[in-house]
Formats: structure tokens, C-alpha cells, sequence
């Protein structure tokens, strides 16, 4: 009899199954109408938000028992499943819009999808395919952005539907930007605390003789000021070099710690930690929806400090090309432009937020001396309605950063238009912590 139970429960299945119910069907995470969504792309998403949150963990020393955290006041796995289950939402409703715009990628950027999914399931292919997510699931995953993208241009591009004028756009440079130049003195990371604390009264002093040396200085002529410094530490540094050869020739039993810090003037933080974000999520194409998925990519903490020093204008400003071996100064070679409109106020809590607000608040034209946990600085604020130049060579990025809110209340409505249905067993088979433990499964069994 039980055995007779048995197999009508599975006759059951069988039939809704066949009725495109199923008893368990996780193939899929969310659908509109008849058109589902890979669960591999859910699952996609879910790895690489845990993998962005593990690498900050590791950089705040936290090694274990990484779902006993929180971010933003969040569970990390109710964060990390909310984040994938979002991107999830928002790939539909971009796939979505892009047909009712009668929009498409394009042959070029097609092939660039295939190229980049092949190159990563050449070096991932076999975790992924351990993890049951198909490569299918991760050309769908590139193409999110690249989709993004071309609805954002289609919008705001100066030939869209709702184009942005160079004068809007400067008048955002103007009101959000900050300009700036800056000398970075770091503070010694001497494990001895005297030793320490009387390299850190040297950095002072070389800090105050500076400053004092800048006083009255212009914004344009305080690169000589940045230049005086970098000829002192790089003086210093032979000094300190040459005092360690006499050293070694003198004794072989005595070794002397010379290794000197040269302050790079226009660096902001010593913590600058490169973005790798991989929307890694492959497998074969019958595993994309059976196996306990989980998936990891690898993107390090994107810290506030390295987004500042990217945007130095030296990235804008063309050398003359004309001549033969010569080439001409950058006029903005030291200099800092930061859009400082686009940090809440927690993203300027920490060291380098605090150094940005105070630049915020400086007078310009007029160098001071700051100190936060990581330096001694001094920053002199330059007037950023006078970099007219700024906005040619970087319309794009600043256009991106005006309209990003705009463009993402758009997609939110989008999503909200398609009633997309979850498929919730999915949701609850593709937990973070599976495809966590998932992941160490795999590579517990493959050390090699």
C-alpha cells in the first residue's frame, strides 16, 4: 500500500509537472507570462554580491562565520539573497523594455558577451559546472549591463528621449565636484611603538614646515610646493639607502631598517583596493537548474579613497603631441577632481571621508594642514567652476552620475509594471549559504 502511494505521488508530479506546475520545479527563479528566468542567473547574482561582501570581511579581519554578520543593519544572508533577487527583477525588465523600445545589442557587443563567457568558463568552467550554473546563465548576466547601458543612452544621450544639455551638466560639476591638491604624509606602521611615535613627530615636523612654506601660496603655484616635498623624501631616501650600505660594510652582524616611505602628493588614502567584479555564473546547461548551486566571483572593496584618486584630472588633460621627444607639462597634473555629491553620509565617515568633508569646508586658495588616523596632510582647495575643460573629456561619467537616481527610479518602475512572479522554491533552495558552502565543497576537493 505504501508503495501504491508512493507511485501516485509521483504519477501526480508527473502530470503537474507536465502542466508546467511541477511538485518542485527550481529550473527557474522568476518568470512574466510564460517567460522564466534561468535560476543559474539568480544564482549568479547571489555570488557575486557574496563574494564582493566575504572580500570585505577579510579586509576587516573577519575570517569565520561570515552569516553572523550584518550589513546595513542586515542579516548578510537576507542582504546578499535581496540583492540577487533585485538584479533578478531588473534583468527581466530590461530584457523587457529593450523589446518595447525596439532596442538591441549589437553584433559587436554580442560578440564581446560570447568572448568573455567563453575566456571565464576556460579558467572557471569546471567550479561552475560543479555548481550547476550553465554558461548560458552567465551571458546573461553580461548582458544585464550592457542592456543598462544602451536604455541609458536611449534616455539621456544627447540624442535621447530625455537628452542632458553641456550646461546642466557643467552646473553639476559645479555644485558637486570638488577640486584640490595634495600632499599625503602616512603615518609609520613601525610595529614598535616608540619607534613609532618618533617617526610620526618627524612626519609632523616635515608636515608643519611645509605647510608653513605654502602659506600665501596660489592653488596654480602650490605645484611647487608638492615638488619642493617629493625632491625632500626622494633626498631622504638616498640618504637612508646610502646609511645602510655604510652599514652593511661596516658590520655584518648589524642590519639597519632603512626602508624609507616616499608620499606620493597626490594620493588621498593608503587604502586603495581595486574593484574585480566577475559576474561569474556558468555551467552546463542541464546543471543551470539542478544542482545546489552556489557561486562565487571575485570583486575586492571598492574603497572611497581609490574612487577619489581615480578621478584625478591628469586622466583628462592631453600631452602636446606634436613635437619630437618632447612632450608638454600636464597643466592639471596634481590635481584632484572628486564628485563628493555622490557620498551619503556614511560613506564619509570613515578616514578618507573625513578628509573630503574637510576639503569641503576649506577656503579656496588657501593651504591647511589636516590630520586624520591614517596621515598628516595639507591640502590646498582649488575654484572648480574654472575647469571648464573637465566636462569634454569626461561627459560620459559625470553624465552617469547626474542621472544614475533618475534612471534607476525609471528601471524600478519597469519592474514594477511586469508583475514578476518568484518562484520561492528556488529562492529557498539557492540560499547564500548553500552556494557558500557549495563553493568550499568544491574547492576542498580540488586543492591541486
Amino acid at each position: 500500500m505504501a508503495r501504491f502511494r508512493k507511485l501516485a505521488a509521483l504519477l501526480a508530479c508527473a502530470v503537474m509537472a507536465s502542466t508546467a506546475t511541477a511538485c518542485s520545479d527550481t529550473t527557474y527563479s522568476v518568470k512574466v507570462g510564460d517567460e522564466e528566468v534561468k535560476a543559474g542567473v539568480y544564482i549568479g547574482f547571489i555570488q557575486n554580491e557574496l563574494s564582493s561582501q566575504l572580500n570585505m570581511l577579510y579586509y576587516q579581519g573577519i575570517t569565520e562565520d561570515p552569516f553572523s554578520q550584518q550589513v546595513d543593519g542586515v542579516p548578510l544572508s537576507d542582504y546578499v539573497k535581496d540583492y540577487a533577487l533585485k538584479n533578478t527583477k531588473e534583468y527581466i525588465a530590461l530584457k523587457k523594455q529593450m523589446e518595447a523600445e525596439g532596442l538591441s545589442l549589437t553584433e559587436d557587443q554580442l560578440k564581446t558577451v560570447s568572448s568573455t563567457a567563453n575566456d571565464t568558463w576556460d579558467t572557471y568552467g569546471a567550479l561552475y559546472e560543479y555548481e550547476g550554473i550553465s554558461k548560458e546563465s552567465l551571458k546573461e548576466i553580461y548582458k544585464a549591463s550592457l542592456m543598462s547601458n544602451a536604455l541609458f543612452d536611449h534616455y539621456y544621450a544627447e540624442d535621447g528621449k530625455e537628452p542632458v544639455s553641456d550646461e546642466q551638466l557643467q552646473t553639476y560639476i559645479n555644485e558637486n565636484f570638488l577640486r584640490y591638491k595634495i600632499i599625503a604624509i602616512y603615518k609609520s606602521s613601525n610595529s614598535d611603538e616608540a619607534a613609532a611615535a618618533a617617526e610620526n613627530e618627524q612626519k609632523l615636523a616635515d608636515r608643519d614646515k611645509f605647510l608653513a612654506d605654502a602659506e600665501g601660496v596660489s592653488f596654480e603655484d602650490f605645484d611647487e610646493i608638492i615638488k619642493a616635498y617629493d625632491e625632500y623624501t626622494a633626498a631622504s631616501s638616498e640618504d637612508d639607502s646610502s646609511s645602510a650600505d655604510e652599514s652593511s660594510e661596516t658590520s655584518s652582524d648589524e642590519s639597519s631598517d632603512t626602508s624609507s616611505e616616499a608620499e606620493s602628493s597626490s594620493d588621498i588614502d593608503d587604502s586603495s583596493d581595486a574593484a574585480a567584479d566577475t559576474d561569474n555564473d556558468a555551467s552546463s546547461e542541464s546543471d543551470d537548474t539542478s544542482a545546489d548551486s552556489e557561486d562565487t566571483s571575485s570583486q575586492a572593496e571598492s574603497d572611497v579613497s581609490s574612487e577619489a584618486s581615480s578621478e584625478t584630472s591628469s586622466d583628462e588633460s592631453s600631452a602636446d603631441e606634436s613635437s619630437e621627444a618632447e612632450t608638454t607639462s600636464d597643466p592639471y597634473e596634481n590635481e584632484v577632481m572628486l564628485n563628493f555629491g555622490q557620498y551619503s553620509e556614511e560613506d564619509l565617515n570613515n578616514e578618507s571621508g573625513k578628509l573630503f568633508k574637510f576639503i569641503s569646508s576649506m577656503e579656496t586658495g588657501k593651504a591647511q594642514g589636516f590630520e586624520n588616523e591614517n596621515g598628516y596632510y595639507i591640502v590646498i582647495k582649488g575654484d572648480v567652476t574654472e575647469r571648464t575643460d573637465y566636462l569634454g573629456a569626461n561627459r560620459y561619467s559625470i553624465l552617469q552620475a547626474m542621472k544614475s537616481d533618475d534612471f534607476q527610479k525609471l528601471l524600478d518602475s519597469w519592474v514594477e509594471a511586469l508583475n514578476i512572479t518568484v518562484n520561492e522554491k528556488a529562492i529557498k533552495r539557492y540560499t547564500p549559504e548553500v552556494i557558500y558552502d557549495r563553493m568550499n565543497e568544491y574547492y576542498e576537493k580540488n586543492q591541486a
